[in-house]
């Protein structure tokens, strides 16, 4: 007697080493998404912000198909990006970011432009110090919360910062790769040999 779940393990498993687009900016991608949608042919994988920010690992969809990711360095996933898509567009494989508990901070637009870059330097220091990835948008910062809630409020209460509103929520951000110094090329006519490690990937 087969065994079905044996089968699919023995399946080979299908390797992402592009993005093909993004629904939110490729508008043929959204056609053909709302097309696979209505024929029941939209896979999705879900990621957290973690996740996001990798470019090799395995991920597995809604509907039990095995992925092995494997992106181009610098390549961070965003909610929307498309994966995969069958040759005749009528099977498509998405990305979606799980909601996360994250705090928001906004600059309010009471405030001055003089105001605006004092308190945005500010909190920049702060989130600095902490170790705090985020992403901006907008106006509005996100930060992940990996402490406990009043650990960040006594943080930010402690500076009392003006010309900011803040909240906790869940929301999808995405990647939050931490600051890394760009690489160039040393011209300084000495030698140098302070190592270099360019394969931490996640």
């Amino acid at each position: 007697m087969s065994n079905p779940q044996r089968f699919k393990e023995m399946q080979p498993m299908l390797v992402v080493d592009k993005l093909l687009g993004n629904l939110a900016e490729d508008s043929s991608l959204e056609a053909l998404h709302r097309k696979c949608l209505a024929a029941g042919r939209v896979e999705t994988v879900r990621l957290t912000a973690h996740d996001a920010q990798k470019r090799r690992f395995r991920a597995t969809t809604d509907k039990g198909e095995s992925l092995g990711i494997s992106l181009e360095r610098g390549t961070f996933l965003r909610d929307g990006d498309v994966l995969f898509l069958e040759q005749d567009g009528s099977r498509m494989i998405v990305v979606r970011l799980k909601p996360e508990e994250v705090l928001r901070i906004t600059f309010l637009p009471s405030a001055s432009e003089e105001e605006i870059i004092e308190v945005a330097v500010r909190v920049g220091h702060i989130l600095g110090n902490q170790h705090w990835p985020v992403a901006v948008k907008g106006r509005d910062v996100f930060v992940p919360v990996a402490v406990d809630k009043e650990v960040v409020e006594t943080v930010l209460r402690t500076y009392d910062l003006q010309g900011i509103d803040y909240a906790f929520e869940e929301h999808a951000v995405g990647a939050m790769p931490p600051l890394q110094p760009k690489h160039h090329d040393h011209h300084h006519g000495h030698p140098h040999s302070h190592p270099h490690n360019h394969d931490r990937e996640g």
